[in-house]
């Protein structure tokens, strides 16, 4: 049989690790991306290094297959990856973000021209420990220090309490030790005890003092390291929910909602518990094991070093064996666990879809494998991490039983050994579960190494985008007009714009437009003129200020706006409207004045027995769709804004309370500046100025009547023809 060339991508099979494990056909196009960027991407590796002029030729190319990889997430293509971009000049744009870019050794692309810097090491070290001090803040390090502190106290401790049952038992076996050994001796004078019972009772009671006390300072410090770790996973979810809260608009539309659910809900805690918490231990229980040794060597170097050797070498040996093992488990639980929460979020969010059709079982069947494979990883992980455990117990049990025979053969006197042996079988009890939780951290540590990749790619990696945006913005001054100058948009992953160089001005208090076939643009330049997209070319200026990252949240103060999905919380009519003020200090007038325009009082009123006090459920499911728009539009005016932008805003209403809405909306017509995305033309006819819109280019404008006889594609869409 012909086995494949080294070089060549891993084949599309079930265990391919650039797709999924279950392959559902709407799949399939993902796994074509993959093979498309392997495809190129190899082509380029296995070039030779070409000048900077040539590699600025390939960004197009470039970008795509970072846009696949980062998706496929396979060992073989990053490997890849790496490779191009050790080329000086070589640079990956971020599909997400084009103006954030990874560097290579020699420069970055920028526009205009090719400018040096120096190589980024921290992209290709995101696997090891040394990541973590990046992912904790300045004070959990801080804090770090003084844990390291108490974990030194408790190996002393620890060492105490184990070094103090010896003795006793020497005392215990041969009494007359307390009048030879000088220790035993002054303490006996000056406890002024009568017999040597009485002085054994007391040294008993001693011991077991301080054993007391020192498993109570393991307990407390236990406790402080749990409080420490569970303040970093409060800390670090925050600080992760804040970096995804201050990326741009485009983030969201370049990744799962999921994913990001998963990293704050998952991928924190098992950071901090499986990781963070795993390290703390692992080093307390080096202190311990140190000390440990160290009194072992006190007592009997030659089998202290013996017993040392024996078991520090098994455990290497094991843990050499399974690595690899382990880091194949993590990395799949964490796809799997990342397909969980999709396949989850799927079914909820079209569960209405899915009852209509019957599809319950199929979507059942979607989340069944992920399920399967991460329990199957996670119990891997588990089973793995323990297993030492008894292998371990059974060398030493052997190997003091083995000591036991030896010295009876060779004739010794038990009394001679009992105390030694006592202290290295409690040693050995103290000593082993140490190992283990070496063991177990190493092997958890291990295991969870693509959790922690995660964290670093969103935490550090990702850009720290924009200040969250103050409650108390003041709006920005709004007097004329506000235009759009040669405004170029396109999306990522897109090699066509979606806004072409086009212009728009737009008077204060008047209403206009945007109409044409679906797809033209018509949304995205209003979500440029919302400040949620940023264009690649062009400005948006309100009366001569140029709207920029100071000033947007300001320019966004003057809006209203009624997407065409209206989204609603699980929450009360009134903080619905009222969306995202503090209920207390909510304005219950113009919650009332905002339902009235959206011609919604008289049902919340009339037909709710809670009235805008009623829960409406998650997503709004209790309410129909055009009640749910409704609420939409009362949103968007409940702050008065002086600009509105309706999108498809009456789309699920019916007519009478279309036209009603409209009513009201024509009435504050020449009070506010309105502009109006439609399919349904009749719902334009009043505007000043209608805008034609196809394919990204503003084809004509003027009021419904100069349109309707000039434009035979107004008129079409007018006469409901297309």
């Amino acid at each position: 049989m012909r086995r494949a060339p080294r070089n060549a991508p891993p084949p599309l099979t079930r265990r391919s690790s650039c797709h999924r494990q279950v392959l559902p056909a709407r799949d399939r196009a993902e796994i074509l991306v993959c093979r498309e960027a392997a495809n190129k991407i190899g082509a380029i590796a296995r070039s030779p290094p070409g000048p900077q002029a040539a590699l600025a030729g390939m960004r197009p190319l470039l970008l795509h297959a970072w846009a696949s990889i980062e998706f496929c997430r396979s060992p073989y293509y990053s490997g890849i990856v790496r490779k191009i971009m050790r080329r000086p000049g070589v640079c990956f744009v971020h599909p997400v973000q084009p103006d954030v870019q990874v560097p290579g050794a020699g420069g970055v692309f920028q526009n205009p021209g090719v400018l040096s810097c120096p190589d980024d090491k921290a992209y290709h070290t995101t696997m090891n420990l040394a990541i973590i001090p990046a992912l904790l803040s300045r004070q959990e390090k801080r804090r770090l220090i003084f844990i390291l502190f108490a974990l030194l106290v408790m190996g002393i401790v620890e060492v105490a309490g184990v070094g103090a049952l010896g003795p006793f038992m020497a005392v215990v076996s041969e009494p007359a030790i307390i009048h030879t050994n000088a220790y035993l001796s002054a303490a006996y004078t000056l406890l002024k005890v009568e017999t040597d019972n009485a002085f054994i009772v007391f040294f008993g009671i001693a011991v077991i003092s301080v054993l007391a006390l020192s498993n109570f300072c393991i307990s407390a410090i236990n406790y402080i390291l749990n409080r420490y770790t569970a303040k970093c996973s409060h800390a670090m979810s925050i600080r992760l929910f804040e970096r995804y809260l201050r990326q741009p608009y485009m983030y969201y539309l370049n990744i799962n909602s999921a994913e990001l659910t998963k990293r704050i809900w998952n991928d924190v805690p098992v950071f901090v518990n499986e990781v963070l918490f795993r390290i703390l231990s692992l080093i307390s229980s080096a202190v311990i094991a140190l000390f440990i040794f160290i009194l072992l060597v006190a007592v009997n170097p030659l089998l202290a070093a013996l017993i040392s050797l024996v078991l520090g070498v098994s455990y290497i040996l094991i843990f050499t064996a399974v690595r690899k093992f382990l880091a194949r488990k993590g990395a799949e639980r964490n796809r799997q666990d990342s397909l969980k929460y999709k396949y989850i979020n799927e079914t909820f969010g079209g569960i209405k879809d899915i009852k209509i059709l019957g599809k319950e079982q199929v979507f059942l069947n979607f989340y069944r494998e992920p399920s399967r494979l991460a329990a199957m990883s996670r119990a891997a992980g588990e089973i793995v991490g323990e297993l030492p455990k008894y292998i371990i117990e059974t060398i030493v049990i052997g190997g003091i039983i083995g000591v036991i025979i030896a010295m009876i053969q060779s004739g010794s006197r038990i009394e001679d050994f009992i105390p030694v042996l006592t202290v290295f079988a409690f040693g050995a009890y103290r000593f082993l579960p140490l190992l283990q939780k070496i063991f177990r951290a190493v092997s958890s540590i291990r295991y969870n190494s693509p959790v922690m990749d995660n964290l670093y790619q969103d935490l550090v990696r990702l850009p720290e985008g924009a200040p969250l945006a103050p409650g108390d913005a003041a709006p920005l001054d709004f007097h004329r007009a506000f235009r759009l100058e040669n405004i170029s948009f396109a999306y990522p992953r897109t090699e066509t714009d979606t806004i072409k160089n086009q212009s728009v001005t737009i008077a204060r208090n008047t209403s206009v437009a945007l109409v044409g076939a679906t797809g033209c643009g018509k949304t995205t330049l209003a979500d440029i003129i919302l400040g949620l997209l940023e264009p690649q070319a062009g400005k948006l200026y309100v009366d001569d200020t140029e709207i920029t990252a100071a000033n947007r949240r300001n320019w966004q103060r003057n809006l209203g706006y009624v997407p065409q999905s209206i989204y609603l919380t699980d929450d009360t009519i009134r903080n619905n409207i009222a969306f995202g003020v503090d209920p207390a200090l909510i304005d219950d007038g113009a919650v009332e004045a905002a339902a009235r325009l959206a011609n919604i009082h008289d049902f919340v009123t009339g037909e709710l027995k809670e009235g805008y006090g009623t829960v409406i459920g998650e997503k709004g499911i209790r309410l129909s769709g055009g009640q749910r728009q409704r609420i939409g539009i009362a949103r968007a005016v409940y702050h008065d804004p002086p600009i509105l932008i309706l999108d498809e805003a009456t789309s699920a209403l019916d007519s009478l309370t279309e036209n009603a809405i409209m009513d009201a909306i024509k009435n504050v017509s020449h009070k506010k500046t309105i502009i109006m995305i439609a399919h349904r033309i009749t719902t334009v006819k009043s505007c000043d100025t209608i805008y034609m819109m196809d394919r990204g280019i503003i084809t004509d404008s003027g009021n419904y009547a100069a349109l309707y006889a000039g434009n035979p594609a107004f008129r079409k869409m007018a006469d409901g023809v297309i």
